[in-house]
């Protein structure tokens, strides 16, 4: 799976448990901005690598998934 997809799949898992982006800013306390931008595929606006490896896992947390699970129902 490649970093858009991974966008892709957290905005439509978002969208199919009928979740706000506001919704997983409260639950993650990552600013809207980067989710948004982590919906979009665009990394390259995040504040470096490892806040894409947290911020991702911290999102996958917020939707009730955890890693592993994730990435294997792809």
């Amino acid at each position: 799976m490649d970093m858009n997809e991974i966008g892709q799949r957290l905005h439509d898992l978002r969208v199919e448990k009928g979740l706000s982006i506001d919704d997983i800013q409260a639950r993650t306390k990552i600013q809207k901005r980067y989710l948004i931008n982590i919906e979009q595929g665009e990394f390259d606006q995040l504040p470096g690598e490892f806040y894409v490896r947290a911020f991702i896992k911290q999102y996958i947390q917020a939707l009730g998934y955890d890693s592993k699970e994730f990435f294997c129902n792809c």
